[in-house]
């Protein structure tokens, strides 16, 4: 199933921001290598904070469709189907 479009942008979102930054703070640390290893270290962590954002993302999908699903569960559940 095809995420939401307010999903579905959110998410280009996060990544554009989440590579972009990844490369942009690599590129820095080679530029400088006397703060290379810092530059690496935030990184690191802005892409973990940003593969955490997406993952966020698609959790509230998640709970979105099963919100959804509930009442047609309750329905199928009442007429003995499950």
């Amino acid at each position: 199933m095809r995420p939401p479009r307010r999903h579905s942008r959110l998410l280009v979102a996060l990544m554009v921001l989440g590579l972009g930054g990844f490369v942009a703070l690599l590129g820095l640390g080679s530029r400088f290598p006397a703060h290379g290893d810092v530059l690496r270290l935030l990184a690191v962590a802005w892409f973990v904070v940003f593969g955490a954002a997406r993952l966020l993302v698609h959790l509230d999908q998640a709970v979105g469709e099963a919100d959804d699903a509930l009442p047609r569960i309750a329905r199928l559940r009442g007429r003995g189907e499950i």
